[in-house]
């Protein structure tokens, strides 16, 4: 079926088909019948004051001009309506970035409930705030003392080695809490509880040592009378040296580091 035109010619309406040469002065032209568009084309504008029905996501070459992306569903119905959708589910969402490691934000960012953060290349995670990185430190430790000196996790401090790149050295501090119980002979309970600073240094080969004379007591409470010989100290290899001991049963040491502060020699600080 060809495509009918209807025109005004001196103020008479008139008919013809596409074949056709429409009549002299023929004004107000519209398309009054099109057939069906399963095999053929229009190469000129088309009137249509009744809608287009059908389906519509068909091009020439047998494909759909809409195309479903990742956890898109598209659907066209016989008379024409096309529904998109998400199939994602509600699932988790992700900040995109075409920067390895970096997400960049264009506003304030808020954050509720817990935040895991990702591991980095050091053993920790990272959560950078201009050049400052902020991390969870890790490394707690508890051990029972039977002699009077042990030492309390060898790798307590020296587990991160701050903002250390591989190539230059780092100045690092921590702080960390000590507490030690134990009862003595005649069932009395002799504890402690101390708060410690000391500074270690990164050096270009990663290895981490403490600074002699760089350990600070900050506060110091006790109970018992054998607590006043109790100490910690801080070894060259950063492990932990704990003297204390009753004179009877185990002394129990738990020492949690709370703080570190580090500086790379180029400025980058954690």
């Amino acid at each position: 079926m060809a495509i009918i035109y209807r025109g005004n010619v001196g103020g008479n309406y008139q008919y013809w088909n596409e074949d056709q040469t429409p009549p002299m002065g023929a004004t107000n032209i519209v398309v009054v019948n099109v057939p069906a568009l399963t095999a053929s084309h229009v190469d000129r504008s088309v009137y249509a004051p009744d809608g287009i029905s059908g389906s519509l996501t068909q091009l020439t070459g047998s494909t759909s001009y809409l195309i479903a992306g990742a956890n898109i569903t598209i659907s066209s119905a016989s008379n024409g309506p096309i529904t998109i959708s998400s199939t994602g589910g509600g699932g988790d969402a992700y900040w995109q970035s075409d920067v390895n490691n970096v997400i960049y934000t264009t506003g304030s960012v808020e954050i509720t409930g817990s935040v895991e953060l990702g591991v980095d290349g050091a053993g920790r995670g990272l959560l950078r705030v201009g050049t400052l990185d902020i991390s969870p430190i890790t490394g707690s430790a508890q051990t029972k003392v039977i002699n009077p000196n042990a030492i309390v996790n060898g790798n307590l401090l020296s587990a991160s080695n701050g903002v250390w790149d591989g190539v230059r050295a780092v100045a690092l501090r921590h702080e960390f809490h000590v507490l030690g119980i134990g009862y003595d002979g005649s069932g009395n309970l002799n504890q402690i509880a101390a708060t410690y600073l000391v500074m270690t240094h990164v050096n270009s080969s990663g290895v981490q040592t403490a600074i002699q004379n760089g350990l600070t007591e900050l506060s110091r409470e006790v109970t018992g009378s054998y607590t006043s010989g109790w100490d910690v100290n801080v070894n060259f290899d950063c492990s932990l040296a704990v003297t204390g001991t009753t004179n009877s049963g185990n002394v129990e040491w738990y020492v949690q580091r709370v703080k570190e502060m580090g500086l790379r020699t180029n400025g980058s600080r954690t």
